[in-house]
């Protein structure tokens, strides 16, 4: 049985507000003033994803979700197992490859396939036009896609090629940007913290960051509470600066073979996801906001 919608009364003294973060069961809402508050969904199971539209009641100095606006569309990914609820109130799907490494065009198929059901326009945008002769196959690659109507763009986010074309695809346009690792979400990202004049947070950094210690400490990943009482004490410091984890400049090593392979092991323990994510909200109050990027802001 579903639980009924406020009355006209209570809608009335509820306040409106957009999902513009989620964090497992807490999210931020914007108010139209440009406030953000932390709320927490009514009951035990959270119904909200990043752009959704709410009706949210003050409870103290947080909030409390009371209502999902209705939505013009959902974007969604299901399986055999279940449905992961990704992003609502869509105008567009960035999707991101590059020449290298090699994309999946069966995942950027199945992308396309679930921006189209819920009738959102995607734009398929391919990173490191400066690579020529492998920018070449990869551009060639999407000719059955611009045959079909699909809009595509080459850029280079080392050179800066193509950036002012991509600005003007995402001007005004509430966007999604998907893509394999690799391709260049981060750099984006940080691009647009700069045109903004935010600061930026990588979040898959500070799991990374984690994993560094753990490894130089010599604990077992399989030790669930070792592994979680060290991210809540590990003293990380991640910005454009670098990666320090306890003081010591770890900004290469996290990006290594080792720590790459371990990370997903880590990311995987709920006392660090619980650490790593409060710590990034402490992070965005701080600062009344910033871009954030990872996995962590919308999809856990």
């Amino acid at each position: 049985m579903t639980r009924p919608g406020p009355t006209l009364v209570e809608a009335s003294q509820l306040n409106h507000g957009l999902v513009i973060a989620g964090h497992g069961r807490h999210v931020w809402v914007e108010t139209p003033d440009g406030r953000k508050v932390i709320c927490h969904p009514r009951g035990k199971k959270s119904q909200t994803v990043v752009g959704d539209r709410v009706l949210w009641q003050s409870t103290q100095d947080e909030g409390t979700i009371e209502k999902v606006l209705p939505r013009k569309n959902l974007l969604y990914r299901q399986d055999e197992m279940r449905t992961k609820s990704f992003a609502a109130n869509l105008d567009q799907v960035l999707v991101l490859v590059a020449a290298e490494p090699d994309f999946s065009q069966d995942q950027m198929a199945r992308a396309l396939i679930a921006c189209h059901a819920q009738s959102i326009a995607p734009l398929l945008v391919v990173n490191k036009s400066d690579l020529g002769a492998a920018f070449a196959l990869a551009w060639q690659r999407l000719e059955p896609y611009r045959q079909m109507g699909e809009n595509t763009l080459g850029l280079s986010l080392k050179s800066g090629a193509g950036l002012d074309e991509l600005g003007a695809q995402l001007k005004g346009k509430t966007t999604l940007i998907l893509g394999p690792s690799g391709a260049g979400k981060s750099t984006i990202a940080r691009a647009l913290a700069a045109r903004l004049g935010l600061e930026y947070l990588d979040t898959g950094a500070m799991y990374r960051g984690v994993t560094f210690a753990a490894l130089r400490h010599g604990l077992l990943l399989d030790d669930i509470e070792a592994v979680a009482s060290l991210a809540r004490s590990v003293v990380l410091e991640v910005s454009d600066a670098g990666v320090f984890v306890d003081g010591v400049d770890a900004t290469a090593a996290i990006r290594t073979a080792e720590v790459t392979s371990a990370v997903s092991k880590v990311a995987a323990n709920s006392g660090v996801r619980t650490e790593m994510r409060d710590r990034q909200q402490q992070w965005a109050t701080e600062r009344d906001g910033g871009v954030v990027e990872g996995r962590d802001i919308g999809s856990v």
